[in-house]
Formats: structure tokens, C-alpha cells, sequence
């Protein structure tokens, strides 16, 4: 039977309790105030319900956010078709463009790893492209782990230095350290506080596409090697993996 709210202000029901709903709840709460502030108690007080009720759905703070994260991995479109190189670049641009849009939900790869409907979508795309080109089923594991490491991690990173005092004041303590260098050095070169004020000023996008071409020509690069190389050795922990597919 499935559970319906409380009643509103109004004493009509309200819609029937799902776990879409839950979901749908806890996101709009992350986006709004961030992953901390989506505890499970903060969220039956936003849906106006009893625990129980909550936890007949969602066992846990952990599976909530796993939810929210592939949700929000539905929200993209992906590319079918192309050479394998801007295929596999333009699904890593939609994965940042995805989460650069929604920074607060950037956060929940910090929580949890993409395992639902949804990001074995986006892995079978990538993995379609590596596995067209010649990759065998373990480099293309490792490559998809690298790309989306790296679009992830920037993502997140370039969020959270484009905002904020924490932010300002770094860029205002390099400006100085800069100065005083140049003051020591009566002049000359400070490639170093150039490169450290680089990083802080460089406009994303162009960075983003710039370890990005240079990530996918290495895989290239190492393609005639992967085609003839013997099979990666297993550890136990990939042996796990195997023998739980199985």
C-alpha cells in the first residue's frame, strides 16, 4: 500500500509518499543549502511527515544521496555517435557542464560513487567509444576513471575558487607575495608567483579543455599499446568485482 502525507493547512491529503518525491525533496534542499544541511531529519521535517515513513522508502542518509546523485547524472543527454576521441570529450563536457550548472550537487561525488540507472548510462557511452576504438574492457575502465576523476575534481575545485572571501583573499595574498619578491629581487623574473596567479585567474573553461585534449591524445598515443598488450593483472580487489558480476 503506498503511504500518503500528512494532510495540509487545508486538511486535504497530500500527494502519496514516493521515493521520486524523497528524492526530489532532498535536491531541491542540497541545492538550496549544500550536502550538510540534507540530513534525514531536516528532510521529514521538509516533507512534513514522520520518520518512519521516511525510512520505509530510504534506508539511510547514504542511499538518499546516491539517489540524488544519479538523478541528477539523468539530466544528461549523451552523445551517440562521432570519432571516439570528441565523443569521449564532448560526454566529459556535459558532465562538467551538468555539475558547473549546480555546484552544491558537485559535492555528493564526495559522498557517494555513481552506481545507479543513470551513471551506468553515461559509463556504457563512454565505454562504447573506448571499446569501438580498440581499448580492451580494463584500459577503458581506467581511462573513464581518469577523465571523470579529473572533470569531477576540476568542476569542483574551479566552483569553489571562483567564490567566496576565502577566494579573494588568496588571490590578494599572492598579489602581495609577488610584490615583495619583486621588491627583494630589485626586478626580475617571478615565474613561479605568475604561474600560482595563473591558477587563480585563468578563465575555466579553456583550462578544462586544455587537460582534457591533452588526456584523451595520451590515450591515443597509447592505443597501438593497449591493442597488442597482454590483459592488466588482476588483484584481489578487481577479482571481487569479476566473480560478484558473474
Amino acid at each position: 500500500m503506498t503511504a500518503r502525507l500528512a494532510s495540509n493547512a487545508s486538511g486535504r491529503p497530500r500527494p502519496p509518499l514516493t521515493s521520486a518525491a524523497i528524492v526530489s525533496a532532498a535536491r531541491r534542499l542540497i541545492e538550496r543549502r549544500g550536502v550538510d544541511a540534507c540530513s534525514m531529519r531536516t528532510l521529514v521535517g521538509a516533507l512534513g511527515i514522520q520518520a518512519p515513513a521516511l525510512y520505509r522508502r530510504i534506508g539511510s542518509k547514504d542511499e538518499l544521496l546516491a539517489l540524488v546523485l544519479d538523478d541528477v547524472m539523468g539530466d544528461m543527454a549523451l552523445p551517440d555517435d562521432g570519432e571516439w576521441q570528441e565523443q569521449l570529450a564532448e560526454i566529459m563536457r556535459r558532465l562538467r557542464a551538468l555539475f558547473a550548472r549546480r555546484a552544491a550537487l558537485a559535492a555528493l561525488h564526495a559522498y557517494s560513487t555513481p552506481h545507479g540507472p543513470n551513471a551506468v548510462r553515461f559509463i556504457e557511452a563512454a565505454a562504447a567509444a573506448l571499446l569501438r576504438a580498440g581499448f580492451s574492457q580494463a584500459s577503458a575502465t581506467f581511462a573513464i576513471t581518469a577523465l571523470t576523476t579529473y572533470t569531477i575534481g576540476f568542476t569542483f575545485l574551479s566552483a569553489s575558487r571562483s567564490r567566496g572571501t576565502a577566494h579573494r583573499q588568496a588571490r590578494e595574498s599572492l598579489r602581495r607575495s609577488r610584490e615583495a619578491a619583486a621588491r627583494r629581487r630589485g626586478g626580475g623574473p617571478l615565474g613561479a608567483y605568475a604561474l600560482l596567479e595563473g591558477t587563480h585567474y585563468a578563465d575555466a573553461e579553456p583550462l578544462f579543455e586544455f587537460g582534457l585534449r591533452h588526456m584523451i591524445a595520451g590515450l591515443d598515443a597509447d592505443l597501438p599499446r593497449v591493442k597488442t598488450a597482454p590483459p592488466i593483472r588482476q588483484t584481489t580487489a578487481t577479482k571481487l568485482t569479476a566473480s560478484r558480476r558473474r
